[in-house]
């Protein structure tokens, strides 16, 4: 049986999760919070097996409850539980300790995994989450002329046009584009384009 505490100030989600959670045959809701103020007492009092824990909340919020909690219990397990897709509260709930990063917009079904993974010892982080990690490293790579470039290929400008609007030769465009593709991971234009909107590194407006 896999035990699980949830904090979250949304009583309307604790009871979903929980009523989620009591469909499968080995997940049971054991202690459940509207907030993060007294959760180490919470915590020491039933000892789960996971913390299902929220990121905004008034008063304690879910980064500073995670540093209070492996604080006090270095081995607990905590999955983030969270409607935040910002990459700066990943890169923060993961270097405090965090197992697992779940948005709550994600299927349902999404729960109980992170919740096995991380009972099997492993980090567990969705797709989405993973692409919101990686959408930084390639931003850090991309130069801003590259990002310039990307940004006109969005737009669907050919080489031409966009060596016209950047004052640029077609050559030196071609150069760009090459670069861009290999950062990214891209065959071609069209791939590079997808990437891109998919790790939000550029905007889909064309103006």
């Amino acid at each position: 049986m896999i035990s699980v505490m949830l904090v979250d100030d949304h009583g309307i989600l604790r009871t979903g999760v929980s009523m989620i959670l009591q469909l499968t045959r080995d997940i049971k809701v054991v202690h459940e919070a509207a907030s993060a103020r007294t959760i180490t007492e919470d915590y020491a009092s039933c000892r789960p097996d996971v913390v299902l824990l929220d990121i905004r909340m008034p008063g304690t919020d879910g980064l500073e409850a995670l540093r209070n909690l492996r604080s006090a219990f270095p081995s607990c397990r905590v999955v983030m539980l969270t409607s935040s897709h910002a990459e700066t509260d990943i890169r923060e709930a993961l270097a405090q300790g965090a197992c697992g990063y779940v948005l709550k917009d994600m299927p349902s079904e999404v729960i109980e995994q992170a919740l096995r993974t991380v009972m099997q010892g492993e980090v567990f982080l969705p797709d989405a989450v993973r692409l919101a990690l990686e959408a930084r490293n390639t931003r850090q790579a991309l130069s801003p002329r590259q990002l310039d470039v990307l940004r006109c290929l969005v737009k669907g400008l050919l080489d031409k046009e966009i060596a016209e609007r950047m004052k640029l030769s077609e050559r030196t465009v071609s150069h760009y584009c090459g670069a861009i593709y290999q950062k990214l991971g891209a065959a071609n234009r069209t791939e590079a384009v997808t990437l891109a909107l998919k790790q939000g590194l550029v905007s889909a407006d064309r103006e």
